[in-house]
């Protein structure tokens, strides 16, 4: 990086006076390396910044336009590679107002391939580090860190462990009614209801509650409870550990099973993601594209840069969509940002050293630090009741619970009603019977008396 704005500042006072801009930029109108004001049209951001304050420290830019005219803009970093690893030659098509000695690429936010340095050798250019990526967030749908269903996940995630445990029981359940049969009252000599009773007594007994219902007579099955209890109490703190660790945890360990992830192509989350994560990628030609596609559900997350992701954190992380986003997680790299320039010759490199070294914190540690942003990220959310009932599976919940209460009512409604007719029945038939006895008794006493 250092070499690189020493090489602007020296040809700055060395070249000799011209109408045009000393270098011509091909670049990508992105934040924070360059940000285009809408209205004035005048670029700042880190490169621009170091570029006018090296020329503030270093130099002036008499006899010259500019130092660099930003003249050519993509809003797609892969739509600028795709240019450079063209055929397309400078002084040609696209390329036609641009030479090799006065072309330079920014940012080239991409990890070179055996591709990117045989254009380099083509094109007569070098490249320098001008920063370095150190995160890439990881971005997903808001109802995807809601508690609930992270809780869900968490038990899905626990499912073996379930199936080992009820395994363990019923072998253990077997164990416990050969055991009890012949010696507790409470243990059927049946194997199948003998069987169901000793799997109560077990179950009751791994959780700690111990209702006393049916509790252990043989010595044996006392001592085999006692490493029961032991194991429940495990068991319970495994399990709460295991769910609390993907309640607790960022999107970083999702890639492990996320099947699809939107990733920018020909850049360098693309490669890096490609290289470390067996996971499906559906390529996009911008950043925003990829956060569309989590939005419309067609992917499980997206990836992009922390540095760029908090500068457009308003746009991505905004409310105004069925399926907002947010940043879950960090993925910790150390990549290169690099810009494509002009081979320049040893000895301007060892003449413009010095100026550079001098006022290096006000030229480029200033630069750097002033546009420095954080994308926070947000592990879990807690959604209010009313928010919560957007989401489907709360939905599906709340109707299971509201048909089941309903169902409850009726069933009572119908209980008492079947009630009422029994004893309508019953009341009829008594005064049936009573009459015909009464018929009966009073032709006994018409007989008599005749």
């Amino acid at each position: 990086m250092r070499s690189f704005f020493t090489i602007l500042i020296f040809q700055t006072l060395v070249y000799k006076c011209s109408a045009e801009a000393l270098y011509k930029a091909i670049y990508w109108d992105v934040k924070p390396w360059v940000i285009t004001d809408e209205k004035s049209g005048n670029k700042t951001g880190i490169i621009p910044d170091l570029v006018s304050r090296s020329r503030f420290f270093c130099g002036t830019m008499d006899g010259y336009k500019e130092l660099i005219e930003y003249s050519k803009n993509f809003t797609s970093a892969n739509d600028m590679f795709q240019l450079f690893l063209s055929g397309t030659p400078y002084g040609q098509g696209e390329l036609a107002n641009f030479t090799s000695k006065n072309a330079i690429w920014i940012p080239y936010l991409k990890i070179l391939d055996d591709a990117d340095i045989e254009k380099l050798y083509e094109r007569n250019s070098t490249y320098f580090v001008i920063d370095r990526i150190r995160e890439m967030v990881v971005i997903e749908s808001e109802w995807k860190i809601s508690l609930q269903y992270k809780f869900l996940i968490g038990l899905y995630e626990c499912h073996m462990v379930f199936i080992y445990v009820f395994l363990f029981t019923t072998t253990y359940s077997v164990v416990v009614w050969l055991l009890e049969r012949n010696v507790n009252e409470n243990v059927s000599r049946s194997f199948f209801k003998g069987f169901l009773d000793a799997f109560w007594m077990n179950n009751v007994t791994f959780v700690t509650v111990g209702y006393g219902d049916i509790y252990p007579r043989h010595i044996g099955t006392k001592i085999l409870m006692i490493g029961w209890m032991f194991f429940g109490l495990f068991y319970a703190s495994m399990m709460t550990a295991l769910v609390m660790a993907i309640v607790e945890g960022d999107g970083s360990d999702l890639l492990s099973y996320q099947k699809t992830i939107a990733v920018m192509d020909n850049s360098f989350e693309k490669t890096y993601i490609e290289r470390n994560y067996d996971v499906n990628i559906i390529p996009t030609r911008t950043y925003y594209e990829s956060i569309d596609k989590v939005r419309s559900g067609e992917v499980d997350a997206a990836i992009m840069n922390s540095q760029t992701a908090a500068w457009y954190k308003e746009d991505i992380l905004t409310t105004n969509h069925d399926n907002p986003v947010k940043f879950v997680g960090k993925i910790k790299i150390d990549i290169p940002m690099l810009v494509v320039f002009p081979k320049p010759s040893d000895d301007i490199v060892q003449k413009t050293w010095l100026c550079v070294k001098e006022y290096w914190e006000e030229i480029v540690e200033y630069a750097f630090h002033k546009y420095t942003k954080v994308a926070e990220i947000n592990t879990h959310q807690v959604n209010d009741v009313i928010y919560s009932f957007k989401y489907t599976p709360i939905k599906v919940a709340l109707t299971l619970t509201v048909m089941t209460i309903l169902a409850g009512f009726a069933f009572d409604q119908w209980s008492k009603r079947k009630s009422v007719r029994i004893a309508q029945v019953d009341s009829n038939g008594a005064t049936k019977e009573d009459a015909k006895m009464n018929n009966n008794e009073q032709a006994v006493v018409t007989f008599y008396n005749k």
